[in-house]
């Protein structure tokens, strides 16, 4: 069973167009890293399959909990966020802001950060596409266990490097930085607010014109 998952997923790493966690190797052994910290080719292509698929499931999860937001507001029912798992796992703090259209928006972030790994990957563009990628990794942390899967240990380590230009958004989940994001300066640190987090870090972060739509109306 283990076998055929490893050898599923490392078909599907092959699909993965822009990502390679040896790629920083070099750099690494020159700073004191050795090579048994990185993976192997097949490593590599298996962690690739493991993102792949957890994009998957992850546009499956934010699709059907989509639905069930636009059922509950239908019927005029509360939801309990904590039985969402992945608008559950957004920053806790904000909840009072989540709504079907936040949903739809963080919807498409999702999906086109899952559609860059088809293509050629490029990092996030702006926050909610951060919280999105990370939405992703946990999803993959969810499938290693799953499948039992014996990756090497920095697996995980080696992607947010590679996927994340920064971790700024972390703060955002961090309680004690509760209110943070109203007080920044121009301080290196993107606009944090939630009305920003579907705003573009600048030119050369373009977003998806379809969430530019939406976000917009």
């Amino acid at each position: 069973m283990a076998s055929d998952v490893a050898a599923r997923l490392a078909h599907l790493g092959g699909f993965v167009r822009g990502v390679s966690l040896r790629s920083a190797m070099d750099e690494g052994l020159a700073n004191g890293l050795t090579e048994s910290d990185y993976p192997t080719v097949d490593e590599d292509r298996l962690v690739l399959g493991l993102l792949w698929e957890a994009a998957g499931h992850a546009v499956d999860g934010i699709a059907s909990e989509l639905r069930d937001l636009l059922r509950a507001e239908v019927a005029g029912t509360a939801v309990d966020w904590d039985d969402f798992f992945i608008l559950g796992a957004l920053p806790a703090r904000f909840r009072s802001h989540f709504s079907v259209r936040f949903a739809t928006d963080f919807f498409v972030a999702l999906a086109d950060v899952a559609s860059k790994l088809a293509h050629c990957w490029s990092p996030p563009s702006c926050v909610a596409q951060e919280l999105a990628v990370n939405s992703i990794i946990v999803e993959a942390r969810v499938l290693v266990d799953r499948y039992e899967l014996g990756l090497y240990e920095r697996w995980e380590t080696d992607l947010r490097e590679y996927l994340f230009e920064d971790t700024d958004y972390e703060m955002l989940h961090d309680m004690r930085l509760d209110g943070f994001e109203n007080e920044q300066s121009d301080d290196g640190v993107v606009p944090m607010r939630f009305e920003d987090w579907f705003t573009p870090y600048d030119a050369d972060h373009p977003i998806t014109p379809a969430l530019r739509g939406l976000v917009t109306e």
